[in-house]
């Protein structure tokens, strides 16, 4: 073999292990980048799911002290929805309020699934990262 041909086989095989780690570079930076988003989204659906539980709690409150205005209500007082009665926005209201209520009783099971995703997200993120 001459002496070319032998340097144009090593500049080869430099090529391809060249192009190997850029290849195994980007496929780690892509894992990484989906690891490091499953982080971000898992404590992404923590922030969600707060502000829905506060979102509810303000409603409820609204919705009770619209209630006590309902009360006190006479029927032709209520100009603002037409065919509707004080009795009937007050069950509305009541109906509304015990859905809530079995929202906010459930926001602790959906938090305790929303830090069982995070805790795994971050794990698999750190085991990832001591691989490299």
């Amino acid at each position: 073999m001459s002496t070319a041909t032998i340097l144009d086989e090593q500049a080869k095989n430099e090529i391809a292990a060249a192009n190997a780690r850029a290849a195994k570079r980007r496929e780690h930076e892509l894992k990484l980048g989906q690891l490091t988003k499953a982080v971000t989204t898992a404590e992404a659906a923590l922030v969600e799911l707060e502000s829905k539980k506060s979102f509810l709690q303000q409603r409820k409150s609204q919705l009770q002290d619209q209630l006590l205005q309902l009360w006190s209500q006479q029927p032709s007082d209520i100009c603002l929805q037409p065919n509707s009665s004080p009795i009937q926005l007050i069950a509305e209201s009541h109906g509304t309020i015990l859905a809530i209520d079995a929202a906010l009783a459930d926001v602790p099971r959906a938090k305790k699934h929303l830090d069982q995703r995070l805790h795994v997200a971050k794990q698999n993120l750190a085991e990832f990262t001591r691989q490299k």
